[in-house]
């Protein structure tokens, strides 16, 4: 895989072929959607939430829905499963998203 490409087994991450400065985050069982377009920027920030905990899923049943996108014509919403996302948050943790996450300038 690619260092375009993020894939966990549900949870793609990839930078977006629109602009280098987002990225498009779509969960691979999801037929019907071509993901959510996030801003790196806000990309990073999220991340950033979902490591400490601050962000989290909403359940319904077996679906779990994660407010990610940015743009306020689109969709903000992944729906993924709790699996996808708990195996997602472990590879991040791991360093796997670390291409896509913007560091802070000193």
């Amino acid at each position: 895989m690619s260092r375009n490409t993020l894939a966990s087994p549900g949870i793609v991450v990839e930078l977006s072929a629109l602009s280098a400065d987002y990225v498009r985050v779509r969960e691979t069982a999801d037929l019907t959607s071509s993901g959510v377009l996030v801003s790196r920027q806000h990309f990073s920030a999220f991340m950033a939430g979902a490591l400490s905990g601050e962000v989290r899923p909403v359940e319904l049943g077996d679906l779990a829905l994660v407010r990610i996108g940015d743009l306020t014509e689109r969709s903000p919403w992944l729906v993924t499963t709790r699996e996808s996302w708990d195996i997602f948050l472990t590879r991040a943790t791991q360093g796997e998203l670390d291409d896509f996450i913007l560091r802070r300038r000193m």
